[in-house]
């Protein structure tokens, strides 16, 4: 009876400590939250009066009114409308600041090139004299804004969910954004040729790599793998792609579709494709590393075909839905050019191969290195795990 009573305790007991701790954890969540959306808030109305930051004359939208629509009509039966707006700005910034103007705009439906505009946007504006309104020109609208809100969500969300994990994933997309940068620069300034466009992008997909594997495993064997192994798919998808576009001479490719390019057009094209299809390497490449490290830590035991059968099963699970996200981010952004195309009478067909051709073939080289990715992968990984012991996996 004693016993009885004495479990009943300890049980009421420890429910007690759970709900405590659980209590703390969630209070501690709230104030996170809290302090969080205070943050933001508090920089948002800090971005949103910035005007005297900048140089650039900067207006706000204060009222408008609009005109009659006039509605057209095209060759190929799409329908459209102008209307122009009268909007009353006030000036934030500059030596006109707190004036006010008065401006006409006018802009379409589709939007194509201009811009509906309504009241509160900030806008820029090319401002000499506020005596003659013909002479000023918005140039265009204050983004800053959307873009921190954009910035401080995800960076907000990589910290409150993966914590330090978050922290190591914004330091590497900083390093490769400004190292992807500096190599776009060196291009423009020293004008390269095929070769060198390649080696410069080239030897920027292995620093990023480089930078990518540390910040994921640190020094570890792992990261050697990861890099080996990611390394190693992606130059032989590459080869075999040229190869293969070698030989049938590009044909059904319309590199002339790149437009505003003034070097060759080629050896950039492979140079996208490069870096294109090695963040999808990667993730498959650290899918299958992780799991095969994490397995062979827990059951040291299996052997290197056990190894070689759960690293395909992997590859395979991943590999489908990773291909068909990178072919829907490529569909996305082509969307809005072949809607254009079509809609001015232009065949699926010529809309496909003008517009599309080029994004589908990175998007194989893409898959052409994934696949390969599975095999190599998961043959260093295993021969690595079979021969060692468990303290020696990591």
């Amino acid at each position: 009876m004693l016993l009885n009573i004495r479990s009943e305790v300890k049980k009421y007991v420890g429910v007690d400590i759970i709900l405590r701790i659980t209590t703390k954890d969630f209070h501690i969540a709230w104030i996170k939250l809290l302090l969080f959306l205070s943050l933001g808030s508090i920089l948002y109305l800090l971005i949103v009066n910035d005007a005297m930051l900048y140089k650039t004359p900067l207006s706000q939208v204060i009222a408008l009114s609009s005109k009659k629509k006039i509605y057209q009509t095209d060759n190929f039966n799409n329908k459209d409308y102008q209307q122009t707006q009268i909007l009353k700005l006030r000036i934030l910034n500059g030596k006109y600041r707190g004036k006010t103007v008065n401006i006409s705009n006018t802009f379409s439906s589709s939007n194509a090139y201009d811009l509906q505009y309504h009241r509160g946007q900030q806008l820029f504006i090319s401002l000499h004299s506020l005596e003659k309104n013909d002479d000023i020109i918005i140039t265009g609208m204050k983004r800053d804004t959307t873009i921190f809100l954009i910035t401080y969500l995800a960076i907000g969300l990589l910290f409150m969910i993966i914590k330090m994990h978050g922290f190591l994933a914004l330091i590497s997309v900083l390093l490769n954004a400004s190292f992807f940068f500096a190599a776009v620069k060196l291009d423009v300034i020293t004008h390269a040729t095929t070769s060198n466009v390649l080696f410069i992008f080239g030897a920027l997909a292995v620093l990023l790599l480089g930078i990518t594997s540390l910040l994921t495993f640190g020094r570890s064997k792992q990261t050697l793998i990861l890099f080996c192994s990611s390394l190693g798919s992606t130059s032989i998808g590459l080869l075999l792609s040229i190869i293969i576009l070698t030989t049938t001479n590009y044909n059904g490719i319309n590199f002339e579709m790149m437009g505003y390019v003034t070097q060759l057009r080629v050896p950039l094209y492979l140079a996208g494709s490069i870096l294109g299809s090695l963040g999808a390497v990667m993730d498959v490449a650290t899918d299958i590393t992780a799991s095969l490290f994490t397995l062979a830590y827990r059951t040291p035991t299996l052997r290197f075909r056990d190894f070689v059968q759960a690293g395909h099963k992997i590859g395979k699970s991943v590999m489908g839905p990773l291909i068909n996200v990178l072919f829907l981010i490529f569909l996305a952004g082509t969307l809005p050019m072949m809607v254009l195309a079509m809609r001015n009478g232009n065949s699926f067909s010529y809309s496909f191969s003008m517009i599309m051709s080029l994004g589908i073939v990175q998007s194989i080289i893409s898959g052409i290195a994934i696949s390969l990715t599975i095999p190599i992968t998961t043959f260093l990984t295993s021969w690595h795990c079979s021969r060692s012991k468990k303290r020696d996996v990591l």
